[in-house]
Parts: C-alpha cells; structure tokens; sequence
C-alpha cells in the first residue's frame, strides 16, 4: 500500500515534468506561449563600451572634489588632479562602472514635477562621461530611495528619473578617498 502511494506521487511528478517540457516548448494552447525574460536591472547607457569613452568627471557636489580621468594619444588613462601614474586597470573598471550602470526603473517626469523632492536641489553626486565620438552624457545623482538601497537620477535631457543602484555610485565616490593612482616605487603590470 505504501509502494502503491509513492507511485502515484511518483506519476504526477512524471505528469508535470511533462507539463513544463511542453510549456517550454510553447507547445501548450496550440500558439506560441514562449517567454520572453525581462532583465532585473537595465543598463542607463546600454550602447556604450568602454573604449567609446574618452573621459570620465566625477564630482562630489557637496564638498567641490572631482577626479578626471581621460584617454591620451595611446589609449592609456591618465588624470588631470594627480601627476602620479594611473592604474591602468582600477581607471578602467571605473568606465566599465559607469558603463555597466544600472537602474531597476524609470519615473516619468511632467513639466511640473519639483525634482527638488528627489534631492536635485542638493545633488549627491555628478557624473560626466566624454565620448569619443564627441557626444556626451551627464548623470546627476539625487536622493537616496529611503525603500531600498537605490539613487534617484537625472540622465542627460531624457524625461525620465531613473532609480539606479547604489553601490556603483559608492563604488566610484571611493575613489575620491583613495584615487587609482600608483605608489610610488610600485611597478605597473602589463
């Protein structure tokens, strides 16, 4: 009696295994039922690369500090704060920060929404990123979301206010503590 049981469960698991190979397939109602998957987090610049970029501003509005980074005639990093060498791959994991910047929503704005209410009347952080190919962008970081660990923005001219992940932006404010720059005597590696 008991084997007896452990078959029927063992059947209608068989059953919606079944099920679920079917529904994958969009086999299930006659149609096509697939999917289709929608990411958690979007890319603010989701065309952007990292060797589009040929400098990148950031700026703490509060306390005026800003680090500039930009290509030379070599494709290296260099800054205009620090006379020091750059590392070369902490100054390139900033623009794939920047490149990589995500958000999990956007907030449509009207001619008379008060940004103010979202913190743009004294920003937390400014973002620049020059093109290669001229063009530019501008994130203006706001507020913090007091509901989870987010940022409101203002990205260039778009309609938009983009809810975009905190720990980017934390991530690049580091730098104004402690700048990507080499010690002196360390060696650059290849």
């Amino acid at each position: 009696m008991r084997n007896r049981g452990l078959l029927v469960l063992f059947g209608v698991f068989l059953l919606l295994a079944a099920l679920l190979v079917l529904q994958d397939r969009g086999t299930i109602g006659g149609g096509n039922n697939t999917a289709i998957p929608t990411a958690f987090l979007l890319r603010v610049f989701p065309e952007m690369a990292v060797l589009d970029i040929q400098a990148i501003r950031l700026q703490n509005p509060a306390s005026g500090q800003t680090l500039s980074l930009a290509r030379d005639d070599f494709g290296n990093w260099e800054s205009f704060e620090y006379s020091e060498a750059l590392d070369q791959n902490l100054a390139t994991t900033i623009a794939r920060s920047v490149v990589l910047l995500p958000y999990t929503r956007t907030i449509n704005l009207s001619e008379d929404t008060d940004i103010a209410q979202y913190g743009f009347d004294s920003p937390q952080f400014l973002l620049s990123v020059q093109m290669v190919n001229g063009e530019s962008h501008v994130v203006l970081v706001g507020d913090p979301l007091q509901t989870g660990p987010e940022f409101y923005a203002l990205v260039d001219d778009r309609e938009q206010l983009y809810v975009i992940q905190r720990s980017p932006i934390d991530y690049l404010v580091t730098f104004f503590a402690d700048p990507p720059i080499i010690p002196d005597g360390a060696s650059i590696a290849p």
